[in-house]
């Protein structure tokens, strides 16, 4: 985390944040191979639920700490490619990879 945080925000951060970017990393990792292994569309859709609710959860932090911002808004936006992605995959399998 703390490399990342270097190259991406040009911070490095606190322990504290660093442990919460390794349990979100975990998480990732944990939905990622759930997904893959029962990938229904409710699973689908709860991991982008999930995905949605932290990207949210970024955006809080980000206008509430400024010391974070730039790194919570980054991470927003990442999680908020995961959500895209998620919906997208849910409509190709519900319209059978036609576009509408």
């Amino acid at each position: 985390p703390g490399l990342a945080a270097r190259l991406l925000a040009n911070q490095r951060p606190d322990e504290r944040p660093r442990r919460v970017v390794r349990l979100l990393g975990a998480r990732q990792v944990v939905q990622a191979v759930l997904t893959s292994a029962w990938s229904s569309e409710v699973v689908l859709a709860l991991g982008t639920g999930v995905d949605a609710l932290h990207a949210a959860s970024m955006v809080a932090v980000g206008l509430f700490d400024r010391r974070r911002r730039r790194l919570a808004l980054l991470d927003a936006l990442i999680a908020s490619g995961f959500v895209s992605a998620g919906f997208a995959l849910i409509f190709s399998r519900r319209t059978g990879g036609r576009r509408a």
